[in-house]
């Protein structure tokens, strides 16, 4: 009785309910937690309203007879426009019990139903286009809309950038957009505009349409020597090229940084390698600010030769690289992995030779064309490591066996098992050296290897390992003989 009484003292506390309440994340037990009771209410309503997808809750927090709805053939979206005249009547209970509760508004052109312009207009109207009025107490606005060719009119969201700052209140943190520098009046003035309220951000997110790329560069570095962004964290842009790494470099608060589609980039004239003790003229604080790291390019040396501009005592613990050029290799990232990443820092690394289709297997195939991995045998701290490319890395029983010793702490590893690059030769590893991988690797929850497991056979008694943490295992295209067995084997190994 006294135990029970304990528990009931515990959720009548305010602070331990908002706990509950923010570790659910399904919508509908929200609602029902909601409605449940009036100590649940309120905590309830914040988790449920502190994240937006859509502008449905909007919609229907106003009167029925306020708007109408139209659909386009073959469009995925529903138009909602004004029936007639917003008033702040309307509003009246949007914005007393629900507007003050939103945190993070993440729209894309994926969701159901979109304002049009006129809407939009409408609401402007009813709140006398005071910033935020729609949002007050926003910390996150991410407003992602590009389509492609002449279909970019047509989707309202590109036509609603002028009025979004509705949802743009003083707290704002993070922001994120899609632009078309094309667009100069519909999207990249707008977001001009905004971005010069607010120079304090901590993280930006800004994707160009490279219709032109050399328009779209410009767009980019307009952006980031808008401000001297001197709180600025986070920072995601597309369209950079190798002369922005000094505007980059100066941008003292940055820890995370993501380039997309890096283009033109020189290796400095004398590249320090983070082994070779050597100095040079290269600022030694060059980016050493970052933590994390990741570069997609159509071209892999503009990732290496980014690489080289890092400070030869970097501190960087997340970094990934993709190219997308065809017919190339990881081997040159994976080398310049070792040559300037910092193997007592880095913790997880992705390498990925992106293809955008599949890639047929040739007809006759190499027994000794491999990707060798051997490079980051030094990188003692990885957590995660995870390597995609056409060269299958295609590991022997006894390679495998020192994973444990050059990875001790390893929770994450996949190696080849991507189904689009496919590889007719038989794995070197089976179905019993991966039962010895995971007894050594005690920490490991994903992992990612083709292995042969056409051994595995019939009465055969599998011992689930001790300590086994795994919960998804990736096989690529590995050969079996009987799926009952091997389901055996894995329904042995896998907790999930």
């Amino acid at each position: 009785m006294a135990t029970t009484t304990a528990v009931q003292k515990c959720l009548h506390l305010p602070e331990i309910l908002r706990m509950i309440c923010n570790e659910q994340d399904d919508r509908r037990t929200l609602l029902a937690m909601a409605l449940t009771c009036h100590a649940l209410l309120e905590p309830a309503l914040d988790k449920l309203w502190h994240r937006i997808t859509n502008f449905k809750p909007l919609v229907s927090c106003l009167p029925p007879d306020a708007w109408k709805f139209g659909k386009e053939l073959f469009r995925t979206w529903t138009h909602v426009l004004p029936a007639r005249a917003i008033t702040a009547k309307d509003l009246h209970r949007y914005l007393d019990s629900y507007a003050h509760r939103i945190r993070e508004f993440h729209v894309t052109g994926h969701v159901g139903q979109i304002f049009t312009a006129d809407a939009f207009r409408a609401l402007q109207l009813a709140t006398n286009g005071r910033p935020g009025a729609l949002a007050p107490c926003i910390q996150r606005l991410h407003w992602f809309a590009l389509n492609d060719g002449p279909s970019i009119r047509r989707n309202p969201l590109n036509q609603a950038y002028p009025y979004f700052s509705l949802f743009l209140g003083e707290n704002i943190r993070s922001l994120g957009f899609g632009v078309y520098p094309h667009q100069k009046l519909l999207q990249v003035d707008p977001v001009n505009s905004t971005l010069e309220r607010f120079p304090h951000l901590k993280a930006l997110d800004v994707t160009i349409g490279a219709i032109d790329p050399g328009e779209s560069s410009d767009l980019a570095r307009q952006y980031i020597s808008l401000h001297p962004w001197s709180n600025l964290a986070v920072l995601k842009v597309s369209n950079l090229s190798g002369k922005d790494i000094p505007r980059l470099s100066s941008l003292p608060r940055l820890v995370s940084l993501h380039l997309v589609h890096l283009t033109n980039v020189t290796a400095p004239d004398a590249p320090s390698a983070v082994h070779s003790g050597s100095s040079n003229t290269q600022p030694e604080d060059l980016l050493s600010t970052l933590d994390s790291l990741e570069v997609t390019s159509t071209q892999p040396s503009n990732i290496i030769n980014f690489l080289q501009h890092l400070s030869p005592h970097n501190r960087i613990r997340s970094f990934a690289c993709i190219a997308h050029e065809q017919q190339s290799s990881c081997k040159n990232l994976i080398d310049a992995v070792r040559l300037y990443l910092n193997p007592r820092t880095l913790q997880q690394l992705k390498v990925e030779r992106h293809e955008r289709h599949c890639v047929r297997e040739p007809l006759e195939l190499d027994p000794d064309t491999r990707l060798d991995i051997s490079p980051l045998h030094q990188f003692h701290e990885l957590l995660e490591l995870e390597v995609v490319g056409i060269e299958d890395v295609w590991p022997t029983p006894e390679e495998l066996a020192l994973y444990p010793t050059h990875w001790p702490n390893i929770s994450k590893l996949k190696l080849s098992v991507e189904l689009e690059f496919l590889d007719g030769r038989l794995p070197r590893i089976n179905h019993t050296h991966i039962m010895e991988l995971l007894s050594k690797c005690k920490n490991l929850h994903t992992l990612g290897l083709r292995f042969d497991a056409t051994g595995v056979k019939t009465g055969e008694h599998f011992t689930a390992v001790d300590g086994n943490q795994l919960t998804s295992l990736f096989v690529g295209d590995s050969p079996m003989y009987s799926l009952e067995r091997c389901l055996r084997f894995l329904r042995c190994i896998c907790r999930g």
